[in-house]
């Protein structure tokens, strides 16, 4: 975030930013915030210093400075001394705060909090590529089209205005949580290092994190929404643990679920739709975001087995595009008895839209009820049939 001064500006006008964050985030003028009461510790010009500054002249503030309210109709800065420092000294009229409202108990604790370090500045460094690892599952293509080649060309010219967040894995080794398309893109244009945060976090804070960054992005296939929402979601759970004060498990995951849709702007329902994806096989997934399934369908087959998965998208592939009343049909003959690859094959083609059943005979009744138990239905010895003449056909391809 980057507010020097604009000539359009007025320095006491708090003009509000956006913040991945549930919390607002305005810029006011320097000349409205104060130190904190009684602020017991010094703000040196050390090292640490040196890469903040360094860091904001590059990037801007990366962290908005937490500043409350006080009577006189200033604010006093509860965290962010050295980041209000860096600022003056890099001439910025402007910074970006978020304001609270809080108890002076609460204040002073989390001024101390941050000079203790547990806030931290997080000030950019440049890492070396070799060294950041993808995020483990990631659930986000990373795929080499026109826009890639287009934030490519921007890097050539003007380098990663953006910071990659990453956060410690081992001995100077490190994950990626936001960032994939920058690294990615930051390779091809030819560069070994690569500007980054690096933020301690927990396994399940850090899919969180990767989430919330990559799920507002436009044109988000279904296979990236189903693992998205899955991970993100039981991160949540995880987080939450047991539940307290006699609370369910089902309140619980309700309550993830309202989170969530508040946030992606999908229904409660339509977020367990999209779940719902991440038990199709990979090949019929890769067929839904290719828009050879319809989603309702896709969510339907996704209750199937994953045998009989394999068989659908076998016929798929060999036969086109099938309708959710042929999907419909096969789930229900599914649940009334045992499915086989013969069976189901005879399902979708008689349920074939506009297909009327063929009057024309190749064998008789008669030369073909001879061969099946009395108790076979005419869709049982179809079935069969056609798995036999399956096996006939496979055993002529391999001689």
């Amino acid at each position: 975030m980057n507010c020097k001064k604009n000539a359009n500006s007025n320095p006491g006008e708090e003009r509000q930013l956006f913040h991945p964050e549930s919390e607002k985030v305005v810029e006011i003028g320097l000349e409205r915030l104060r130190p904190f009461k009684n602020h017991p510790f010094k703000v040196k010009e050390d090292e640490a210093m040196a890469q903040l500054m360094e860091s904001i002249e590059r990037y801007g503030i990366l962290n908005p400075l937490i500043v409350m309210p006080t009577r006189e109709g200033v604010y006093q800065i509860v965290s962010g001394h050295r980041r209000k420092y860096c600022a003056e000294k890099l001439g910025y009229t402007q910074v970006p705060v978020i304001i609270r409202y809080m108890k002076e108990e609460d204040s002073i604790i989390s001024m101390v909090e941050e000079l203790l370090g547990v806030v931290n500045e997080e000030a950019a460094m440049d890492i070396e590529i070799y060294k950041i690892s993808g995020f483990k599952g990631h659930p986000f293509k990373v795929i080499d089209d026109e826009k890639m080649q287009e934030l490519v060309e921007s890097i050539k010219v003007n380098g990663v205005l953006s910071p990659v967040l990453i956060r410690p894995t081992g001995m100077d080794t490190y994950e990626m949580i936001s960032g994939h398309r920058r690294l990615h893109a930051a390779q091809l244009a030819g560069l070994t290092a690569i500007p980054s945060i690096i933020r301690e976090m927990t396994d399940d804070e850090a899919v969180i994190a990767m989430v919330d960054a990559n799920i507002q992005r436009e044109e988000l296939l279904p296979s990236e929404k189903a693992f998205a929402y899955k991970m993100k979601m039981d991160a949540v759970r995880r987080q939450a643990g047991r539940p307290k004060n006699n609370l369910s498990h089902n309140e619980t995951n309700y309550r993830a679920d309202e989170v969530l849709s508040e946030q992606v702007g999908d229904s409660r329902a339509q977020i367990r739709r999209y779940i719902r994806l991440t038990e199709l096989i990979p090949e019929l997934l890769e067929y839904l975001d290719l828009k050879r399934i319809q989603f309702t369908s896709a969510v339907e087959i996704s209750y199937l087995d994953k045998e009989i998965q394999k068989w659908l998208f076998e016929y798929i592939r060999d036969n086109g595009l099938v309708k959710p009343k042929q999907i419909a049909l096969l789930r229900k003959m599914c649940e009334t008895g045992i499915m086989t690859e013969g069976k189901l094959i005879a399902i979708l083609n008689d349920s074939q839209p506009g297909r009327t059943p063929s009057t024309k005979k190749l064998i008789s009744d008669k030369k073909l009820i001879k061969y099946f138990p009395a108790d076979y239905t005419e869709e049982d010895m179809r079935s069969v049939i056609v798995e036999l003449l399956e096996q006939w056909s496979q055993g002529k391809e391999s001689e």
